[in-house]
């Protein structure tokens, strides 16, 4: 098994040697929001993508809460090819008859994995990407799996104009934590850039095997080409969040 994926890995970082040029000149994140980029960040860039997030949500009699911090990590390995690893560190709590306890701690999530550039956006044509990571069991006792998971997803980008653009999402995950079946995440986004320093989103996102939509929306603001800000929030049908985070760049290319 290991050795199929490192066959891969290898495969489309060589294909990827022959390809268009992904960098560009302000950091590209996939943050703000749920929706993951359709671009990769060019070869000889390392991102550090990192957030806090606050989550309330009703379960029956119980309102459950948690804080979690996520930190994505990405390095380019060519124009159309980066390595991604996530870990999330979490705490739950619970309340139920005026009383609160926390009812779990720790790394919640750790995934390593890859994003390959297929399609640059051209007229109708969009920007396309493939996006492979393993779901591992490197957790907290308090999140373990019982076996490693995996995530696909496919994500696409369209210019409308200067300023607009819209995105999608559409992947798999399986299996789910204490689950045997498969969750199908999917989202749409439109992105705006308001000027050269901000920017704003909204967007969709849920399960297309139990869709109940949630929305969400925000802002983000470039301190400078390599380093931005974002802040936002979103309600589904039983929860709302509120996160704030940056991205991060350090590049060593001529370009």
């Amino acid at each position: 098994m290991n050795y199929k994926i490192l066959t891969l890995v290898s495969f489309f970082v060589s294909i990827s040697n022959l390809s268009y040029a992904q960098f560009s000149e302000t950091v590209s994140s996939d943050r703000p929001g749920q929706t993951y980029s359709a671009s990769t960040l060019g070869k000889h860039v390392f991102q550090l993508q990192t957030g806090f997030n606050y989550t309330e949500e009703k379960d029956g009699d119980v309102d459950r809460s948690n804080i979690n911090s996520n930190t994505f990590l990405r390095l380019a390995l060519s124009e159309r090819f980066d390595l991604e690893a996530l870990v999330i560190y979490r705490r739950d709590k619970a309340r139920t008859q005026g009383e609160t306890s926390v009812v779990a701690e720790g790394i919640s999530a750790t995934e390593l994995g890859f994003k390959y550039s297929v399609l640059e956006n051209d007229g109708w044509i969009p920007s396309m990407a493939f996006q492979g990571r393993v779901l591992s069991r490197l957790v907290n006792d308090d999140y373990k799996r019982s076996s490693p998971g995996m995530l696909m997803n496919v994500a696409t980008r369209n210019q409308i104009n200067n300023w607009l653009a819209y995105n999608m999402n559409v992947g798999v995950t399986f299996p789910r934590r204490g689950i045997s079946t498969y969750l199908v995440p999917a989202t749409f986004n439109f992105s705006a850039s308001l000027g050269k320093r901000w920017g704003a989103f909204i967007e969709l996102y849920g399960n297309l095997n139990d869709f109940e939509p949630g929305v969400d929306g925000g802002f983000s603001f470039f301190i400078n080409n390599d380093f931005m800000l974002d802040l936002f929030g979103g309600v589904a049908s039983e929860s709302w969040f509120v996160e704030g985070g940056l991205s991060y760049r350090i590049k060593w290319r001529e370009d």
